[in-house]
């Protein structure tokens, strides 16, 4: 209504003070309605322009400041892995985290950006150009990282150490001392990997549409070091294992929890923070396509990422290489796929 106002105002006003009132009466009704089609192709501009923009599969946040290595940046990919940039780096940022996507309503992009020797903890909005357009602060400095999700309704999760926020408000308290990733279900419930205190400790808790916790996985059923997660078209969910001394694997639960290995030896000392499933127009799996793709860091002890890559992994578990450094990627810590 109010880009209504603004467009059509103007015109209207003068249409009345130098037209006859009935034929003036006869005019604004026309006027109206052709200002009405205006705003609607302006609001199809924009998200076109989305369109646009984000044909190419996936989002990719680039963190080389957790290696104190430079400043962040966000990638696109576009279905053969191919990179260009969506953020720049010249924006100096330090600390981009996570990052979600909603194509339910207005499309909308949040990254997570937390840094405890800036102290900053917040939350960016992006448009289709790759620029920041809102910034709401979140969290507090000493609360770690801050993982952020839409549900398939369009609602906004932000969560940080034990607490989930829903659109800004406090939706459930965690176990756990830090929090992972999340993704939700086909049934709007969300899974959140959370750790404890004692190194490897970890399980994936699953929070019902009214905010009750229970615990989904833990030790028993396999998990060590869990991070990364994601939800494939049939609930099957996928979670992903950083253990400190031993190689990345990939845990697959049915949806009554039943666990079986995905993916094992993905390669030494990896560490996968994110992962995703390419998505269809309509927000769900894209079943002639139903690879992971996950983000892969290959670290040297004592020195910075040798082999930042995205892998692919078919229904099966092998893995392939989507995207690597010749396609920009610096230290890819999440991965979206934000698709129309």
């Amino acid at each position: 209504m109010m880009r209504f106002l603004k467009v059509c105002h103007p015109l209207v006003t003068t249409l009345w003070t130098r037209i006859k009132v009935p034929t003036a009466a006869i005019s604004i009704l026309f006027l109206m309605s052709v200002c009405i089609r205006l705003v609607g192709q302006q609001q199809k501009s924009r998200e076109d322009s989305w369109a646009c923009r984000t044909h190419s599969k996936f989002f990719v946040v680039n963190s080389p400041s957790a290696e104190s290595a430079g400043s962040d940046s966000i990638l696109t990919l576009d279905s053969l892995g191919h990179g260009s940039v969506f953020l720049s780096s010249s924006y100096n940022l330090q600390g981009l985290d996570d990052i979600a996507c909603s194509w339910t309503g207005p499309p909308r992009l949040v990254v997570s950006h937390y840094s405890y020797w800036e102290d900053v903890s917040e939350l960016l909005e992006l448009d289709g150009s790759g620029k920041i357009v809102r910034r709401t602060p979140f969290g507090t400095r000493d609360g770690g990282s801050i993982a952020v999700a839409f549900d398939d309704a369009g609602n906004f999760y932000a969560a940080q150490n034990s607490t989930v926020f829903k659109n800004g408000v406090l939706f459930a308290n965690l176990p756990g001392e830090w929090i992972g990733k999340m993704a939700f279900d086909r049934r709007g419930r969300l899974y959140i990997t959370v750790g404890g205190t004692s190194p490897g400790t970890s399980e994936v808790v699953r929070v019902d549409e009214l905010g009750n916790v229970t615990v989904f996985a833990d030790a028993t059923q396999g998990l060590n070091s869990a991070y990364a997660v994601a939800v494939d078209g049939e609930d099957n969910i996928y979670v992903s294992l950083n253990p400190p001394s031993a190689p990345a694997s990939i845990l697959k639960f049915d949806p009554s929890g039943i666990p079986t290995t995905f993916a094992a030896n993905i390669s030494l000392q990896p560490g996968i923070g994110g992962m995703a499933f390419d998505l269809e127009q309509d927000g769900l799996i894209n079943e002639r396509d139903r690879d992971l793709y996950a983000t892969a860091l290959d670290a040297e002890i004592g020195t910075f990422v040798s082999a930042p890559r995205i892998l692919k992994f078919d229904t099966n578990g092998l893995s392939s290489i989507f995207a690597d450094a010749s396609d920009g990627l610096v230290f890819p810590v999440s991965i979206a796929s934000c698709r129309q």
